[in-house]
């Protein structure tokens, strides 16, 4: 899922230790961009399929301010297309938290979101 074009050259593992060093480096606190990183292709994909959730009876309404009105898919990947899915199932993997791990330094394991509490479509 990862785009091989970028990750190719130096393997997956090296390039996470060279993004690690850059979000360490980073002010005013630690991050790191990633462009470019998923398959454009996968990208389109997601966008064409993704839903009005203002029309969709089972997504909620969050929003704390009167100039928000924010729309999310609540629990679950029903609202998911195939492409979404399939993006989102790999940003769930094992391989995508293992690398996050890296790029943060985060020592202690980081877990899945099965069910995408927060994580899901806004």
């Amino acid at each position: 899922m990862l785009n091989r074009k970028v990750v190719k050259p130096e393997g997956i593992e090296n390039y996470a230790f060279r993004l690690n060093h850059e979000y360490t480096i980073n002010n005013p606190y630690p991050h790191v961009v990633i462009d470019n990183e998923i398959d454009p292709q996968i990208i389109e994909s997601v966008i064409n399929e993704f839903p009005d959730l203002s029309k969709i009876e089972s997504a909620t309404e969050n929003s704390d301010r009167r100039s928000e009105r924010k729309f999310s898919s609540g629990r679950g990947s029903k609202l998911f297309g195939s492409a979404t899915d399939k993006l989102m199932k790999y940003l769930n993997s094992g391989e995508f938290l293992d690398f996050l791990q890296i790029v943060t330094g985060i020592n202690e394991s980081l877990i899945q979101d099965p069910h995408f509490i927060g994580g899901g479509l806004h």
